[in-house]
């Protein structure tokens, strides 16, 4: 398994874990209750209007899946960082093939424009661009 298979693995179990995490919140709020709610009431007896045994089974997979999804994030750093070296020399190998491809593989040519210029500020930083731009183009 390469190391981009494993991240992509560890980012599917995540969305699984945060599925399940989902529904659990979900049985809290279909009893009227949060992770704080007491679940006594005031003379110290069950309280008849939730069905406690589900709240109480609901908050501790909560707190099981909120340390397995925080130890996941961790494994999934570590998976990240070995995808980018690999990640990097083959995006360096391309930008060598075709210099004016960006990372969607689209040159600048063809890119559609997201944006129109009606003017620049003497002075500003763009205005500085702009004219370092046409010393380079010549």
């Amino acid at each position: 398994m390469t190391a981009r298979e494993r991240a992509l693995a560890l980012v599917s179990r995540k969305e699984a874990l945060e599925a399940e995490l989902s529904a659990q919140f979900s049985i809290l709020s279909s009893n009227q209750s949060t992770m704080n709610t007491p679940l006594v009431d005031k003379e110290g007896f069950p309280r008849a209007d939730i069905d406690v045994w589900a709240v109480r089974h609901a908050r501790v997979r909560i707190i099981e899946l909120k340390n397995d999804i925080s130890a996941l994030v961790d494994e999934m750093a570590v998976a990240l960082a070995a995808v980018g070296p690999a990640d990097a020399s083959s995006a360096r190998s391309s930008a060598q093939t075709d210099p004016s491809a960006n990372e969607t593989g689209l040159s600048q040519e063809n890119m559609p424009a997201f944006a129109k210029v009606d003017g620049v500020a003497p002075g500003s930083p763009a205005a500085t661009a702009v004219s370092a731009r046409d010393i380079f183009d010549g």
